[in-house]
């Protein structure tokens, strides 16, 4: 059995598996109803790049993570040795992988000191429940870091540089871990970039941009809808006057955070540096710089803004 642990096998305390299934634990609570003895179906072992190891209840994750129920119900090996290893060193690190246990048990997961690193990791929650299709977690990274954009931007010239600092990394973060399929509809043009992978084999993978559209320019009114979930975002986006155009969230809140507080973020090289780096941010930001514009969500993480959008009629020249 490799390193699955079976319920005829020792099965670790949740001590030993550094998790607390209290009575007041959200996930054991609710797995209790279903059948006795779920929680212990067995036990996945977790390495990531930086060489720590984590294990976890394969029924925990399966619950939540639709990269780790697809896992255990196919013949890879993964499934049959009970080891996971994850190997980009970007989106696999302990603060996101420890938080992404932490809401697999108890529906939350814990935040840091300070608002520039508690938006940090929103973002690395965010890219990593991306990779394992915990669109829950997804959904509520977003809601935390769209509460942080809310507020007024720091006075302090020490927060704010190191919320700038910080935000330069959390923008390379999510726009190269992270896929916007319709932004070929919003600039009719064709992004040849894939999908980022999941960590292993995934049946939802390789998915690739439409092809490129082109057209007469006219302006319209029109809503974008940037979400944290995919099951909404058609296969073939289309684009007319009053249209929901689903864009990925956390890509729209950083771009229209950014402009929001564009004289202060201009004055940072390394955010102007971005622009040349990441085409993408840079195409994003040109939407949201406007005056007025609330930045919220409602309770399924979905962030909604109004703007002035360019429509591309859908046929190819």
């Amino acid at each position: 059995m490799g390193d699955v642990i079976t319920r005829t096998e020792h099965v670790p305390s949740c001590d030993e598996l550094k998790h607390d299934c209290s009575s007041e634990n959200t996930y054991v609570r609710d797995a209790s109803l279903n059948s006795t003895g779920a929680v212990f179906d067995g036990v996945i072992k977790i390495q990531i790049p930086s060489g720590d190891t984590y294990w976890a209840h394969k029924t925990a994750l399966e619950r939540h993570s639709e990269y780790f129920s697809c896992l255990s119900s196919s013949k890879l090996v993964e499934s049959q040795t009970g080891t996971v290893e994850l190997d980009d060193p970007e989106v696999d690190i302990p603060d996101a992988v420890g938080a992404f246990l932490e809401y697999c048990y108890v529906g939350d997961y814990s935040e840091k000191d300070s608002i520039p690193k508690n938006f940090q990791l929103h973002a690395q929650v965010y890219v990593f429940a991306e990779r394992t299709r915990c669109q829950r977690l997804k959904a509520m990274a977003l809601r935390k870091a769209t509460s942080i954009c809310q507020k007024p931007f720091p006075t302090s010239s020490g927060d704010a540089d190191k919320l700038l600092e910080i935000f330069d990394q959390v923008i390379t973060l999510v726009y190269n871990h992270t896929s916007d399929r319709s932004a070929a509809v919003v600039f009719g043009i064709e992004n040849l970039k894939p999908v980022p992978s999941a960590p292993g084999p995934n049946p939802r993978m390789g998915e690739m941009i439409p092809s490129s559209l082109f057209g007469q320019v006219q302006w319209q009114h029109a809503t974008v809808t940037a979400s944290s979930t995919k099951e909404s975002v058609p296969k073939v986006p289309k684009s007319s006057a009053g249209d929901d155009i689903v864009r990925d969230g956390f890509r729209m809140l950083l771009a229209a955070y950014s402009a929001t507080h564009l004289e202060k973020f201009r004055a940072s090289p390394s955010f102007m540096r971005l622009h040349r780096s990441l085409p993408d941010f840079s195409s994003d930001l040109i939407l949201f710089v406007r005056p007025g514009g609330d930045i919220s969500t409602d309770e399924n993480g979905i962030l909604r803004i109004k703007f002035r959008m360019v429509e591309f009629p859908l046929e190819e020249t």
